[in-house]
Parts: C-alpha cells; sequence; structure tokens
C-alpha cells in the first residue's frame, strides 16, 4: 500500500489525513495459509482506522515454513511409532516428504 515507508513517518502522515492510528506490541505475528505459514518475528504493527475498517501494516524479520497437514503427522507416527514432536522436525527438515521421513525416522531407529 504505501511501499517501503517507515512506520513512524506512516503513522504521522496518516495523523495528518485524521486517519487514527495505533500500534500494539506484538511478540510474533504469524499468517497462515493452506500451503505455508509466513512467521514475522521482532514486528512492528501498526494498525489504521480508515473510515471504519482498521488495516495492519506489519514490518519485521521473515521466516516462511510449508505448513505440516496433522493427517500427515498421524501416518508417519503410525507407520514409525514415533512421538509427534520428532515427526514434526523430521517433516520439516524433508520439506513434508512422508515417504523419506518414514525411511529416515525407521532407519534411526534401527541404528539405535
Amino acid at each position: 500500500m504505501f511501499g517501503n515507508v517507515d512506520p513512524k513517518k506512516l503513522e504521522k502522515i496518516m495523523k495528518r489525513m485524521n486517519i487514527k492510528t495505533e500500534t500494539i506490541d506484538a511478540i510474533k505475528v504469524t499468517i497462515e495459509t493452506e500451503s505455508k505459514n509466513i512467521i514475522i518475528t521482532n514486528p512492528e504493527v501498526m494498525i489504521a482506522d480508515i473510515m471504519g475498517k482498521r488495516t495492519y501494516q506489519i514490518t519485521g524479520n521473515e521466516t516462511v515454513e510449508e505448513r505440516i497437514r496433522e493427517e500427515d503427522v498421524k501416518l508417519v507416527m503410525e507407520k514409525t511409532g514415533k512421538p509427534k514432536d520428532d515427526v514434526v522436525k523430521k517433516l520439516r527438515e524433508l520439506n513434508n516428504d512422508i515417504a523419506r521421513a518414514i525411511i529416515e525416522l525407521k532407519k534411526e531407529e534401527a541404528e539405535e
């Protein structure tokens, strides 16, 4: 909407335009989509109320994670007998490759 404008400067501009703004002291912002999660750490969050409609501007450090589907986690847990945390970690490591996760988790078990 406003490009790479500094949030503080944008807040001043909007105040002059009689647009109400507020900031939120957020720790982390997560945007969940069907295929991925966008995680913004150290966020600066500004809310602008423009004619009764709230608009959010978020800046910060972005990380994108592929979403791990619950049914995929359950399937790998059933096939390997591994706990959920181990399965989720392995699926993230392997970009949600279910077959490789099963093979690698079984291989790790055999090596133990």
